[in-house]
C-alpha cells in the first residue's frame, strides 16, 4: 500500500517564504515544493499556513513566491496558466523564452 504522506515527502522541500503584505504586515509562510513535469507547484503546509493566505491579496502571494523562485535558481519564471486554472496551490512554468534569449 502506498502511503501518501511519504510520497509527498520523497519528492518534495519544505521551505519558509516571506509573502509582503502592506495592510497585514509581512508573514512567513510554510510551503511544500515539488514539480510536477515543467511546472514547479507550491503548497501551504499546513491548515494555519493555508489561514495567514487567505485574507491576502492574490498578488501578493505570487509576487512573494516569483521572488523566492527567482532568488534562489537564478531561473526566471513565469505564472503557470494551465496548473493554476484546474490545480491546488500556486504553479510556476520556468520561462523557457528567456533561457533562449540568453542562448543567442
Amino acid at each position: 500500500m502506498i502511503n501518501l504522506k511519504s510520497l509527498l515527502k520523497e519528492n518534495t522541500k519544505n521551505v519558509k517564504i516571506l509573502i509582503r503584505n502592506k495592510v497585514l504586515g509581512d508573514q512567513n509562510v510554510s510551503f511544500l515544493i515539488f514539480i510536477q513535469g515543467s511546472t514547479f507547484i507550491l503548497l501551504p503546509k499546513s491548515s494555519k499556513d493555508l489561514d495567514k493566505l487567505e485574507p491576502m491579496i492574490h498578488q501578493d502571494i505570487v509576487d512573494g513566491l516569483l521572488t523566492y523562485l527567482e532568488k534562489h535558481t537564478k531561473l526566471s519564471f513565469k505564472w503557470s496558466i494551465s496548473y493554476n486554472t484546474h490545480g491546488a496551490g500556486y504553479g510556476f512554468d520556468l520561462d523557457l523564452d528567456k533561457i533562449m534569449e540568453k542562448l543567442k
